[in-house]
C-alpha cells in the first residue's frame, strides 16, 4: 500500500486504537465514587453501613496528635443469629473503646438477629491519636466480631459540618510601598 493511501486508514483508526488504551484495566479514575463522606463493607451476615469518623471541631484543621475521634456507623444484622462486636482497632490510635447510647465504655455491643444499631445506638471512641488526621483522609480499622469474624475498613474521616473562617487579613491587600 502506498503511502498516500495508508495515511486516511491509519488516521480512521487511530481514535479506535486509543480509545481502546487501558480498556482491560481498572484503575481509580474510572472508578465511580459515592459522594457521602462515609464506608460500607460486609463481614459474614453483618453490613456495616456509613462508617465514619467525625471532623474536628469548628476552627480546627486536623484532629491533633495524642487528642481523641468519634467513629460511628450502623451495623445491619441480615441473618437470624445475633452476633457481637468485641472489638475495633486502629494504627491511628493507641486504643479504641465501645460506647454505649449513653456514652459508657462498654466490652461488647451486642447486634440482634434480623435487626440493626445505628449511631444512636452506639460509637467508637479512638484515644490517644498516634497521627494527625485532617478530613477527607481515611483511616483503617478492623472491627472484630464473634461469628462475623473480623473486617478491615478504611473510614474516611468527615469533612467540616460548616465553612472554615476566613482569614481575618485580605492576602490580596496591597502594602504601603506595593504598586499594582
Amino acid at each position: 500500500m502506498s503511502a498516500r493511501r495508508l495515511a486516511p486508514v491509519l488516521a480512521l483508526c487511530l481514535p479506535l486504537a486509543l480509545t481502546a488504551c487501558g480498556s482491560p484495566r481498572s484503575p481509580h479514575t474510572y472508578e465511580e465514587r459515592p459522594t457521602v463522606d462515609a464506608a460500607q463493607a460486609s463481614v459474614g451476615d453483618l453490613q456495616l453501613r456509613n462508617v465514619t469518623i467525625a471532623p474536628p471541631e469548628a476552627g480546627e484543621e486536623e484532629l491533633t496528635v495524642g487528642g481523641e475521634a468519634t467513629a460511628t456507623m450502623a451495623v445491619v444484622n441480615v441473618g437470624e443469629g445475633s452476633d457481637r462486636l468485641t472489638g475495633v482497632s486502629t494504627p491511628a490510635a493507641t486504643s479504641v473503646e465501645l460506647l454505649d447510647a449513653d456514652g459508657n465504655v462498654v466490652p461488647k455491643i451486642d447486634i440482634p438477629g434480623l435487626g440493626s444499631l445505628g449511631a444512636s445506638d452506639f460509637s467508637l471512641d479512638l484515644r490517644g491519636l498516634t497521627r494527625a488526621i485532617r478530613p477527607g483522609e481515611h483511616v483503617e480499622m478492623t472491627f472484630t466480631f464473634v461469628r462475623g469474624g473480623r473486617k478491615t475498613v478504611l473510614v474516611p474521616v468527615g469533612t467540616y459540618r460548616s465553612p472554615a473562617a476566613q482569614p481575618e487579613e485580605n492576602p490580596f491587600a496591597e502594602t504601603e510601598g506595593e504598586h499594582g
